[in-house]
């Protein structure tokens, strides 16, 4: 949720990353460690017979009918957007790890929170992994974009028309592009939940499949 790299919460992250739309993505370099649990890329984390799973914050933040994108640098030099937030870490909650990741990423202090917007689930079956996202929504904010993020991944942020996200998220994962883009155009009372599955264990053959 669509990717981050070394973030806090994964043991010995080299080449994890998880992008928070809405969301972040995890996406896997080769050969690297796997969240720190000494399988490589390309080797399923189901063979060890567990399921490691990650909880993920994400933040809309609007500025009139503009929505808050960032842009991220991956390891293989290849760029995804997404919106600002990042895995909880162990002690805090869904609101307090979101608030961290949004003024790290992008300078936004956000004082209120709504939601959940919507809820994803994205299980990694040949990896062994499942993650967790829920999207909120920023109802009181100040401050102004400077970009402070201690993994320095995110390497641009501004606010965007829908017409200009949908362009900016095409490279994005489906379950970081899909669910962000419905809800910009449905903007529903209640909230929305999302399931994928997501076979292969390299990250050129990943296949994303919607449930």
């Amino acid at each position: 949720m669509e990717g981050r790299s070394a973030l806090r919460a994964i043991p010995d992250p080299p080449c994890a990353h998880v992008t928070g739309a809405v969301y972040r993505a995890i996406v896997l370099g080769p050969g690297c460690d796997v969240a720190g649990s000494g399988h490589t890329g390309g080797v399923p984390g189901e063979a060890a017979g567990r399921i490691r799973d990650w909880e993920v914050a994400g933040g809309v933040v609007l500025r009139g009918d503009q929505l808050l994108l960032v842009r991220n640098r991956r390891r293989n030099d290849s760029v995804e957007w997404s919106t600002p937030g990042g895995v909880v870490d162990p002690g805090e909650t869904m609101l307090e790890a979101l608030g961290r990741e949004v003024q790290e990423e992008t300078g936004i202090q956000v004082h209120l929170w709504e939601g959940p917007l919507y809820e994803i689930t994205v299980d990694f079956t040949d990896l062994g992994w499942r993650l967790r996202v829920e999207t909120h929504l920023a109802v009181d904010w100040n401050g102004e974009i400077v970009l402070e993020d201690p993994d320095g991944i995110v390497e641009h942020a501004d606010f965007y028309h829908p017409d200009e996200c949908e362009v900016r998220l095409v490279q994005s994962p489906r379950w970081v592009r899909e669910p962000l883009m419905e809800w910009c155009r449905r903007r529903p009372d209640q909230k929305l939940t999302y399931r994928y599955q997501v076979t292969g264990t390299e990250i050129d053959g990943l296949a994303v499949t919607r449930l």
